[in-house]
């Protein structure tokens, strides 16, 4: 038996060192070639932002091995996109400006000799950096201000916030997306007058304009959440899944067990819970973090809530006296099904979800949240339980 497996040994291993034995064979003896490839033909040009996608037509050469296309960007730098032989398109990106360009495009073989070039000219359309720009909306926000953007060509953007500071400006935070459209909050600023200045860039350190304003951001403050109570109403969730109440929402942990959460038992949704605030407050913001234990935008965690607000609450549980806030739902980054995440949708759960008002709302002491719609598919007349790890509650009692 041992014999047997020792031919067998030797004979995988010749015939291994054949195979690579005749690919390198293959490498070393290609035909002498000093002949270049025909050029590409038929050109056809579709314009986009920054840049164009250019069709073509191959030449007829047996040892055709890429497409490759030449040009230079606003700042002087040489750029090259390769395309592979099976291929029948390219890509050009990274132009600052809407100006026609040249591009040289040639044929390239097994030898890498090069064809004669074509130049082909493009028109590029607005390029991602001036589109971004030109959507910027820019307002005074709690703590901050608000920054709305459009990116309808999806690309990677950086869009730089500068504050002025003894008469000059510095970065003072930046945001990196991809995304076709945002709204992002700049926080941590006190309740003055700031000179902002905000530009955006791109990976080809092409750069806007500068957009320059002067915000004063809202005044909020984090509610004390041990003065927080439990007010039990009628048609509210009533007893906790294993003592998880809502002193769990708001002991200021996350993440540091199975028992450390607030947990409703099972009842048919929606299913309202109702706090008591130390004083009325102008509510500007909610932070909300997910239960990691059951899964991350699964199971039991909270999609769909609503948020009502009173100074007088009618002792029967309706919601007569309450009036209606918003409704605010949980938006996972990567929009991935049950179940897949990725590492920006567990980075915005660890941060916590921010569930943020716009607008300066009426002052109320008694907040009651009803949830309509949990992560693992339950809605409005299903009968299902509600996880909550941790809560914060922002806003403004002067």
């Amino acid at each position: 038996m041992k014999n047997i497996r020792s031919n067998i040994f030797v004979c995988f291993s010749m015939i291994f060192a054949l195979v690579v034995s005749l690919s390198c064979d293959e490498e070393r003896y290609l035909p002498e070639d000093n002949t270049p490839p025909g050029q590409v033909t038929n050109i056809r040009v579709k314009n986009i932002g920054g840049g164009a996608i250019i069709h073509y037509d191959k030449p007829d050469d047996n040892d055709l091995l890429y497409i490759k296309a030449e040009y230079k960007l606003d700042n002087g730098m040489l750029s090259e996109v390769k395309s592979s032989s099976y291929r029948d398109s390219l890509v050009i990106q990274g132009f600052g400006k809407s100006e026609p360009q040249i591009i040289k495009m040639y044929a390239a073989d097994k030898r890498e000799n090069l064809s004669e070039p074509v130049e082909v000219e493009i028109n590029p359309l607005i390029p991602p950096v001036h589109a971004v720009y030109q959507s910027l909306e820019i307002s005074n926000g709690f703590g901050g201000i608000v920054v709305e953007y459009k990116n309808s060509y999806k690309e990677e953007v950086i869009i730089d916030i500068m504050i002025e500071n003894g008469g000059e400006y510095s970065s003072f935070e930046k945001i990196y997306t991809s995304q076709p459209e945002g709204t992002y909050y700049v926080r941590g600023l006190d309740s003055v007058s700031y000179d902002f200045q905000i530009y955006v860039q791109d990976v080809w350190g092409n750069s806007s304009d500068t957009l320059e304003n002067t915000l004063k951001p809202l005044y909020e403050e984090l509610v004390n959440r041990k003065k927080i109570k439990k007010i039990d109403l009628p048609g509210d969730f009533g007893e906790s899944y294993s003592g998880r109440d809502i002193d769990k929402l708001f002991n200021g942990v996350v993440g540091s067990g199975d028992g450390n959460r607030f947990q409703t038992l099972g009842k048919p949704l929606p299913i309202l819970f109702t706090i008591e605030l130390p004083e009325p407050i102008s509510l500007s913001r909610i932070i909300m973090w997910q239960s990691e234990i059951v899964g991350l935008y699964n199971s039991s965690n909270v999609r769909k809530f609503n948020v009502y607000g009173t100074n007088d609450p009618s002792l029967d549980g309706s919601l007569e006296s309450w009036t209606f806030i918003r409704e605010f739902e949980s938006i996972k980054p990567s929009g991935l099904g049950i179940g897949s995440t990725t590492s920006e949708d567990v980075e915005k759960t660890k941060k916590g979800e921010i569930y943020q008002l716009h607008e300066v709302i009426a002052k109320y002491k008694f907040l009651r949240f009803e949830v309509t719609e949990t992560w693992n598919g339950l809605t409005i007349g299903d009968e299902g339980t509600v996880i909550i790890e941790e809560m914060e509650i922002y806003g403004n009692p002067n």
